[in-house]
């Protein structure tokens, strides 16, 4: 059995981890922290397999979470769970130590398999995330021009709902979750969230938020 902790602020997206953890028939969650310093206590403290750690804490930031561990000389496997793809936040991770990085909206088996990969000493993250650095390294363009495009204009319109649709997101929350949260239909959700992309010009859930943060649309 894999003993596996996690140190996420956003109550409802610590929920749905900790429920897709709890229903795997190969991990046990041993223990849970909200912000970094709790954080600290339970990696010092418990003895944890695989550690899932946000980058974004409201006091303190997870790679220096991840820093610590390793400093200590701990056999934790750390794995980042970030909103954002970007190539700097993605090589932070690294560089303090993780060995996996995932995004808030892969999908719930990927994030065990994930889990399950790194504890059998493998390293895992984002198929998006790694194509980007990839590009980086051999100086290939990136397949996606259109958010650098976003970012120098004028910031994007949406409308009340779609900000709704589009903060909800940010801090974790399922489809279905959004659709109970605003009292309309997932139908209604995935149609708002098409409409984001295409005000955003962005093709995934990771980007419109990398950009309506950018912008100043939304705070995480």
């Amino acid at each position: 059995m894999i003993n596996v902790a996690i140190i996420e602020d956003d109550k409802v997206f610590l929920e749905r981890v900790s429920a897709v953890i709890g229903q795997s028939s190969y991990c046990k969650l041993v223990g849970v922290a909200h912000d970094f310093e709790s954080g600290s206590r339970l990696i010092k403290e418990t003895s944890i397999h695989v550690c899932i750690v946000d980058l974004g804490l409201p006091d303190g930031d997870g790679c220096d979470l991840i820093a610590m561990g390793r400093a200590l000389g701990l056999s934790t496997n750390f794995v980042t769970l970030s909103v954002f793809g970007d190539d700097n936040h993605v090589m932070r991770a690294i560089e303090a130590g993780a060995v996996g990085y995932v995004l808030k909206d892969d999908p719930e088996d990927y994030i065990i398999n994930s889990i399950i990969a790194v504890n059998n000493g493998g390293s895992v993250i984002n198929p998006m995330v790694a194509r980007n650095i990839l590009q980086k390294l051999l100086g290939t363009p990136s397949p996606a021009p259109a958010i650098e495009h976003v970012m120098q204009d004028e910031v994007p319109t949406l409308s009340e709902r779609e900000r709704q649709v589009l903060e909800l997101l940010s801090r974790g929350s399922t489809i279905t979750n959004i659709a109970t949260s605003l009292n309309i239909s997932t139908h209604t959700v995935n149609m708002h969230l098409r409409s984001i992309y295409r005000r955003l010009a962005v093709n995934s859930r990771s980007e419109a938020i990398y950009v309506a943060n950018q912008k100043g649309i939304i705070s995480l």
